[in-house]
């Protein structure tokens, strides 16, 4: 493996494929979290291997099959960052709705209270006048 001959001879293929892994689960650029899942090495390791291995990547042999894993793995990531974007756009909405609509059923009721007391005292009045006759 290339890396290997650059002075990370330390590094297994379990080790490459955990950070192969980690790349597509996080994206490339998440290196605190890459870091916490390729186990038995420090972050300051596994920086240095991110800045070698995107540095020197296109010397590899299998290096187009990685990349396509890492690209998906980074359009899952975008995939799900637009739906919640989405999503907290509709909430917004939906909260503005709901303000709208309660302060339009308040308004409604007002009214409803005001027409029902003014329809009430005027039964009553008429009520009282064919009472006397």
């Amino acid at each position: 493996m290339l890396l290997q001959i650059q002075g990370f001879t330390n590094w297994s293929k379990r080790e490459f494929n955990q950070f192969i892994k980690a790349c597509e689960k996080y994206g490339r650029d998440d290196l605190d979290n890459i870091c916490q899942d390729v186990e038995g090495k420090t972050p300051e390791e596994v920086r240095a291997y991110s800045a070698v291995f995107w540095e020197r990547k296109d010397e590899m042999t299998d290096i187009e099959k990685i990349m396509a894993q890492i690209e998906r793995g980074e359009a899952k990531i975008q995939r799900r960052i637009s739906i919640k974007k989405a999503l907290e756009a509709k909430v917004r909405l939906c909260m503005r709705l709901k303000i709208t609509i309660s302060k339009l059923l308040k308004e409604m009721q007002s009214e409803f209270f005001c027409v029902y007391r003014v329809s009430a005292s005027t039964c009553a009045l008429f009520s009282s006048r064919d009472v006397s006759k």
